[in-house]
């Protein structure tokens, strides 16, 4: 397992994790953290290469000052092929920390 974290994200869309084209993925916790001093509104997506297209675990969620929110936890887990992708945006810049753990195993 690999955890790996990512701080300040804001206005731009932020890949947290993109699966390597030889290796296939199952992620086991995606959570984000709002560190801003006020309310913000977040994102967090999931593109599937194969479709070509992007659906969201949560979109325009909305989270206090200092509140989380868990998209995926051990009790429910994502299979992630070659190319997929995960992303956090929020309305407020540098107000949102991710973390994300997963397993990559050769294809």
């Amino acid at each position: 397992m690999t955890t790996k974290t990512h701080s300040s994200i804001g206005l731009t869309e932020t890949k947290i994790y993109q699966c390597p084209t030889d290796k296939k993925s199952i992620v086991s916790r995606v959570s984000v953290a709002n560190i801003s001093d006020s309310s913000t509104t977040f994102n967090i997506g999931y593109y599937n290469s194969l479709d070509n297209s992007t659906v969201y675990f949560i979109k325009n969620g909305v989270l206090d000052s200092g509140q989380n929110h868990i998209a995926i936890s051990s009790s429910g887990t994502l299979s992630v092929a070659a190319n997929d992708y995960i992303t956090v945006m929020s309305n407020i810049d540098s107000s949102i920390d991710a973390i994300i753990t997963y397993e990559e195993s050769d294809v």
